[in-house]
C-alpha cells in the first residue's frame, strides 16, 4: 500500500496536526510581518487587514507582497507553509520538527520578502 516504514505511517496523523498547529498561526500572522518587512500600514486580518497599505496610495513606494497581486498574496504564505511540512515531516523528533517549522515562519517568510522587496525595488 505504502513505501513508507510502519512507524513513520504512524506518525502521519501527529505530523498533519503539528502542521495545522503551526501553519494556521503563520497564515494568520502573514500580514503583520508583510507590515514588519515593508512598513506598509498592513494590520492584522481582524483589524482592517490591508486596508491601510500603501498599495492604495496614488504615489509609490507600494508594498511588494499586495502590489504583485496573485504572486504576492499567494506565494509568500505557500512557500512558508511548504518550508514548515517539509520540516515536519522530515525531522524525525516531533519536538525538533515542529520548533524548526514554527521558526520557518520568521524565516522563510522574511527571506522571501526581502527578495519580493529586492526585486521590485522597493526600498530604492
Amino acid at each position: 500500500m505504502s513505501d513508507l516504514p510502519p512507524d513513520r505511517l504512524s506518525r502521519l496523523p501527529q505530523r498533519w496536526l503539528l502542521l495545522a498547529a503551526v501553519g494556521l498561526p503563520s497564515l494568520l500572522w502573514m500580514i503583520q510581518l508583510c507590515d514588519a518587512l515593508y512598513d506598509c500600514g498592513c494590520h492584522a486580518l481582524w483589524n482592517g487587514a490591508a486596508s491601510a497599505c500603501n498599495v492604495h496610495a496614488e504615489h509609490p513606494p507600494h508594498c511588494p507582497w499586495c502590489a504583485t497581486g496573485l504572486w504576492g498574496s499567494v506565494l509568500p504564505p505557500l512557500t512558508v507553509l511548504g518550508a514548515q511540512a517539509t520540516l515536519l515531516f522530515s525531522v524525525k523528533s516531533k519536538l525538533w520538527a515542529a520548533a524548526l517549522a514554527a521558526s520557518a515562519f520568521p524565516l522563510v517568510g522574511s527571506a522571501l520578502g526581502l527578495l519580493f522587496g529586492w526585486a521590485t525595488g522597493y526600498w530604492t
